[in-house]
């Protein structure tokens, strides 16, 4: 289940990125977390439905305790970012499962406390986003981006 404000069946997965749908960008995101380090990483890259480079980037953002924050504090960056520069339908992809499970299904964690809500925010912002689950390899870019 991904969260969308329209139900769309997927083809099947491959290790090819895959373009979205038709007016929609794509954002590509994943971050980088190290135990003992003094700082995380967010990586990402936004290309359009055809495929085409629209922005990449990384950044490095205040450690966080564990690997599920990162990911959370990444998407956080990523999607006020998207907004800020005006972008309002996008489709969200990163490896973190369980970050994608927390957000779409709409559970609490107290390991996420406020930046949860934080998050929930900020993509009702957007009034057309979604985020799903991609394998390592679709999101490569964003993985190399971010460290």
């Amino acid at each position: 289940e991904t969260l969308s404000h329209e139900n769309r069946p997927r083809e099947p997965s491959s290790s090819l990125w895959e373009p979205p749908e038709s007016g929609w960008l794509k954002c590509n995101f994943d971050s980088t977390f190290r135990l003992n380090a003094d700082y995380m990483g967010v990586g990402w890259i936004i290309r359009d439905d055809e495929g085409h480079y629209i922005e990449s980037g990384w950044a490095k953002l205040p450690q966080v305790r564990t690997s599920l924050q990162a990911e959370a504090n990444g998407f956080l960056y990523v999607t006020q970012r998207i907004w800020s520069k005006g972008m309002r339908q996008v489709w969200f992809e990163g490896d973190s499962l369980a970050l994608v499970n927390v957000i779409n299904k709409r559970e609490e964690c107290t390991d996420l406390g406020n930046l949860l809500l934080d998050i929930r925010h900020w993509i009702s912002l957007l009034p057309l986003c979604s985020l799903e689950h991609v394998n390592r390899e679709k999101n490569q870019i964003a993985d190399r981006l971010s460290k």
